[in-house]
C-alpha cells in the first residue's frame, strides 16, 4: 500500500507545484507545524519528533475567509 501512496504523490507533483505557486502569490502566508509519529522510518526510532507542515495563502481574497 505505500507503494500506492508514493505512486500517487509522484502523479501529483504537477497539481502540488501549481498549488505552492498559489499559496505564494498572495501578500500573506500561515504556517503550522504539527508533531506527528512516523513508526517505521530508516535510521531514527519511532519517538523521535517528526514534524508535518501546514501552509496556507493565496490571493487577498482566499486569506480573509
Amino acid at each position: 500500500m505505500c507503494n500506492w501512496a508514493m505512486k500517487a504523490a509522484h502523479a501529483c507533483e504537477p497539481l502540488l507545484a501549481m498549488l505552492g505557486e498559489q499559496v505564494r502569490s498572495g501578500p500573506l502566508i500561515h504556517i503550522d507545524a504539527a508533531t506527528v509519529q512516523v513508526l517505521q522510518e530508516p535510521g531514527r526510532a519511532p519517538s523521535t519528533k517528526s514534524y508535518m507542515w501546514i501552509f496556507r495563502g493565496g490571493s487577498a481574497e482566499w486569506i480573509l475567509l
